[in-house]
């Protein structure tokens, strides 16, 4: 390649990086707002029944009817399938097609159904999957394909990621770690230049209209030196559970294809069986990004981190097997933070300060994170985004690392890649081969 190709390359990818990066941001900001008064909705549609209980009938009825929806929506499209994540990282590997004027209609109507609902998911995988769509969406003007479309695909996704979690340097991280798990040049730039540009954008709509996204803004404390064995106990902890975690969402699957149970049934009885839940348990609606800030909190007690974690475990297995649209990011987090408060709580009773209650907390989500999608890279980057000082970094290091080699020993995938796998195999069951792979050096 001349030099004189590979400098109009770069302006390329800066220029198709920029353009993807603007729309996203706005397209996914304007995503969240809506989930967000969904949300707000669903938990007044839950309390009013729960004070009502004669109207759980209709509610049923309700659940039954958002699922038949979900249910359509995803039949006919399956980029609308599942979490978003790993569909776009089978297009950003070029080992999956995307029709990007079907994929964004769909996830957002798909994404409204499951939130409006309460089901335990959360919007950044849709986020992903938006960007991804908007990347290749952007690629089809300069009519760029196989190497050009996945670049272009997975800046968009990550931009998606970054303006979803507010966290930008994780989301360049996560193109590399996790969506592509390569550190190609054009991959760096367009993937960088998206994220800015996202991030920009939605800031001035925030500024603009008055509302500012922030998932979570912790307090932590720095750990002495006489408390650096709990990031140990994190990490173990933190690992036994995501390894559990994976082969619930493994032999849940199974078990699913064995039984035969039609698609349908699979996705009304997780519809229903959530809302039952959300009934009782107000903290259960959603992805669990306002459970979170109680935990980090000290809001909750024992006694319901240990039910929300077994609810959770349960129930997003229960969603992620019927492939309800919405994503595991949050949940993961959320599962992480139950974790997090569980050994925080058993600490304070052995003579722990409360101060390090919410430091455990997010050291505790991100080992999670790190140990189910095995991104360790990406998982210590948020703890810093998130308000971890330079202590809890190190801290987080050592959770992050104890984590990851508990579920390293106990093998598997990343959570992520496994059902990408599940696509695949789908996909090859009824005939449907791989999109060409064009391999093409862009800098």
């Amino acid at each position: 390649m001349t030099k004189k190709r590979k400098i109009i390359n770069l302006l390329e990818c800066i220029g198709y990086g920029a353009l993807t990066g603007v729309i996203t941001g706005c397209v996914v900001w304007g995503f969240i707002f809506v989930v967000e008064n969904l949300l707000e909705a669903s938990e007044a549609v839950y309390a009013f029944v729960h004070n009502h209980l004669a109207f759980l009938p209709l509610l049923i009825g309700g659940l039954v009817i958002a699922a038949f929806i979900g249910h359509i929506n995803s039949k006919y499209v399956a980029e609308a399938r599942g979490g978003g994540v790993p569909y776009i990282e089978g297009v950003s590997r070029k080992k999956l097609p995307i029709c990007w004027y079907k994929a964004l209609p769909a996830e957002i109507l798909g994404s409204c159904v499951t939130f409006v609902s309460g089901l335990p998911l959360g919007s950044e995988g849709p986020s992903v999957l938006l960007g991804g769509a908007i990347g290749s969406g952007v690629s089809k003007i300069g009519s760029k394909k196989g190497e050009w479309e996945s670049v272009i695909a997975t800046g968009g996704a990550c931009a998606g990621f970054a303006t979803a979690v507010g966290a930008p340097f994780a989301g360049i991280i996560f193109a590399l770690e996790e969506c592509r798990k390569d550190f190609s040049p054009s991959l760096i730039v367009t993937s960088s230049v998206s994220v800015i540009f996202a991030t920009v954008a939605s800031k001035l709509l925030g500024l603009w209209t008055g509302y500012g996204h922030a998932l979570f803004e912790f307090e932590t404390a720095e750990l002495n030196v006489g408390e650096m064995y709990l990031p140990l106990i994190i990490g173990v902890a933190a690992g036994a559970v995501a390894v559990a975690f994976a082969l619930m969402l493994k032999y849940s699957s199974s078990l699913m294809n064995k039984i035969k149970i039609p698609r349908f049934a699979k996705i009304a009885s997780a519809f229903v069986l959530s809302g039952i839940v959300c009934l009782f348990f107000a903290d259960f609606i959603g992805g669990g990004a306002s459970l979170i800030r109680k935990i980090g909190a000290m809001e909750v007690e024992w006694q319901i981190l240990l039910a929300m974690l077994i609810l959770k475990l349960v129930f997003v297995t229960l969603c992620s097997s019927a492939e309800v649209t919405g994503g595991m990011f949050i949940p993961l987090m959320c599962i992480g933070a139950l974790v997090g408060g569980l050994v925080g709580n058993i600490a304070m009773a052995c003579g722990m300060s409360a101060t390090y209650y919410s430091t455990l907390v997010l050291i505790s989500m991100c080992a999670f994170l790190g140990a189910a999608l095995k991104a360790p890279i990406m998982s210590v980057i948020l703890v810093v985004e998130m308000g971890g000082s330079a202590n809890t970094f190190f801290a987080a290091m050592i959770a992050v690392a104890v984590a990851y080699f508990v579920s390293y020993l106990c093998g598997g995938k990343s959570i992520y890649d496994e059902s990408l796998d599940k696509i695949i195999d789908n996909r090859k069951e009824k005939g449907e081969s791989e999109p060409p792979v064009e391999d093409e050096e862009l800098l």
